[in-house]
């Protein structure tokens, strides 16, 4: 059975790690991230539900340093 948005009673729309560390500058940013800017911002807007933004942070002795390079380090752009 597919379930369509219009058939939840209380939708909420989850939008993960749409922050510049990931979309415009840093180790990890990809230009293809920026692009989805515009779908996202038409999704949010079409939908009568709340949205809830969810961010990556972390301090300079992160773990996630011992796999991936420095990225959105808390207090930075």
């Amino acid at each position: 059975m597919k379930i369509q948005v219009a058939d939840l009673k209380q939708p909420v729309l989850f939008v993960v790690d749409m922050i510049n560390g990931f979309a415009k500058q840093g180790a990890l940013a990809d230009p293809a991230i920026s692009d989805a800017a515009p779908n996202i911002r038409r999704l949010i807007q079409s939908l009568n539900a709340p949205a809830w933004f969810v961010a990556d942070e972390h301090d300079w002795n992160a773990r996630e340093f011992d796999t991936f390079p420095p990225h959105c380090l808390k207090n930075t752009e």
